[in-house]
């Protein structure tokens, strides 16, 4: 078992599916001189929040990818669509790399699948 830089513990093939380090602290995280006793939180944390997806048609932990995916699908469906278009197609001719939106960082077929889970996200919404 090894640790990596950000305090997770990993199996011997490198997954981080290992689980947290509990991490207490060893000197004053209070700056008064008193040192907490309780340990610092874990991350995640043992019961994350768990909300409805509507996305899953379930309730997903807020620490979820399911719930990252559709935190970004939610973002982009509630954008005016011109603003949503320049977004994910980017503007055509700039070289600024915040304008080439999404398409030109994650791929045409990136851009089409989202497109496709924002009609879905969109018509569950409406039902």
């Amino acid at each position: 078992m090894q640790t990596s830089f950000d305090g997770w513990r990993t199996g011997s093939n490198g997954s981080a599916n290992a689980g947290p380090i509990e991490q207490q602290p060893d000197h004053d995280m209070t700056g008064g001189g008193i040192l907490l006793d309780s340990p610092m939180p874990l991350y995640p944390p043992a019961n994350p929040p768990i909300v409805f997806s509507v996305l899953a048609g379930r309730e997903v932990s807020t620490w979820s990818e399911v719930w990252k995916h559709e935190c970004e699908i939610a973002f982009l469906a509630s954008m005016p669509l011109g603003k949503r278009n320049e977004t994910l197609d980017g503007v055509t001719g700039s070289q600024d790399r915040d304008a080439r939106g999404i398409k030109g960082i994650r791929g045409e077929v990136a851009v089409a699948r989202l497109r496709a889970e924002i009609n879905r996200y969109a018509a569950l919404k409406r039902s």
